[in-house]
């Protein structure tokens, strides 16, 4: 049985048990905090996929879950890798239901066939209220191989056949021959429809100086007041004169030019009145032709008048011919 000293020393001392009891629920949590943060700090590496060929990409995935999202994460990756490339790198926090996973993702990829290791890489955690703390990542062994060879011999298109659609271009032919024919065709008939009109007359009711008084005569139709009739006045009356010419002299004047047809005449004349009325009849012909001059009736009808005279005096004169 217990003692009397030893009851009375309970008695005195009831508040150590409390104390023992406290010091043992302390010691239970913080084993429980431990194994969970322990927990939480195992570092998961996911590879999807071991065996690559050359020039094909594996995602390297780290995964970390975390106690709260104020953990600050950083892995730290060499500048390269030997015998791999980096081609990208992203990471993200996830809440999933208060649960915070770390997730960082490497994209390599390799031109080197062979058996290569991608290396551990250093993991940093910090929190504010804990110092660093560095774990590494497991190294991972990759299988870097080429594409197999085809060891059944059998020849492979590229590409399937494509049928070929042939276009008969013969009728295309045809019809561009035959409108370019039509075109050449239309361009000669303009041009010697052009030179028949310049073609001096032939005139056929009597002599050169009686067709040419004759046509003298048809200008009284038109109306000298009117521009388009002046036009067409002055250049009937170079036409006339012109004509003539060419009929007495048996030589083609109608298509030549005023100063040609004044190198002409001086050749072939030496009386000089003649010569000056008939170029100053003929340049007056062709200030109005070109809308450059528009004389009045009495000035055409005068022009007309020296006309008349110059045939006149080559009539009377015919010994004087041009060469």
């Amino acid at each position: 049985m217990e003692t009397q000293a030893t009851a009375a020393r309970r008695r005195r001392c009831p508040h150590r048990r409390l104390q023992c009891n406290n010091l043992k629920c302390t010691l239970i949590i913080s084993l429980c905090l431990f194994i969970q943060f322990a927990s939480a700090q195992t570092i998961k590496v996911f590879l999807d996929k071991k065996d690559i060929l050359i020039g094909e990409q594996i995602k390297y995935n780290v995964n970390l879950q975390l106690p709260s999202k104020e953990y600050a994460i950083n892995v730290i990756f060499p500048d390269s890798v030997p015998h791999f490339e980096i081609i990208d790198k992203n990471k993200t926090v996830i809440n999933d239901n208060g649960n915070y996973i770390f997730r960082q993702t490497i994209v390599f990829t390799s031109f080197d066939s062979g058996a290569w290791h991608i290396p551990s890489f250093l993991v940093t955690i910090e929190s504010p209220r804990k110092p660093p703390k560095k774990i590494f990542t497991d190294s991972v062994l990759i299988n870097i191989g080429y594409s197999p060879a085809d060891s059944s011999g059998q020849l492979r298109d590229i590409k399937p056949i494509m049928e070929v659609s042939i276009i008969d271009y013969f009728w295309y032919y045809i019809i561009g021959a035959v409108l370019l024919a039509s075109i050449i065709f239309y361009l000669l008939y303009k041009y010697f429809k052009k030179k028949k009109k310049e073609a001096p007359q032939i005139y056929t009711s009597g002599s050169a100086y009686e067709d040419a008084i004759a046509e003298l005569k048809t200008l009284k139709k038109y109306n000298l007041t009117v521009q388009a009739d002046v036009k067409a006045y002055h250049t009937k009356l170079a036409e006339i004169f012109k004509n003539y010419y060419s009929r007495k002299f048996n030589v083609n004047v109608a298509t030549k030019t005023t100063s040609d047809f004044l190198i002409q005449l001086k050749a072939g004349h030496a009386d000089a009145e003649i010569i000056s009325s008939t170029a100053e009849s003929l340049r007056l012909a062709d200030a109005v032709k070109f809308a450059k001059y528009f004389p009045d009736a009495a000035e055409s009808e005068r022009y007309t008048g020296v006309i008349k005279q110059n045939i006149e005096f080559l009539e009377k004169n015919p010994s004087q011919k041009s060469s």
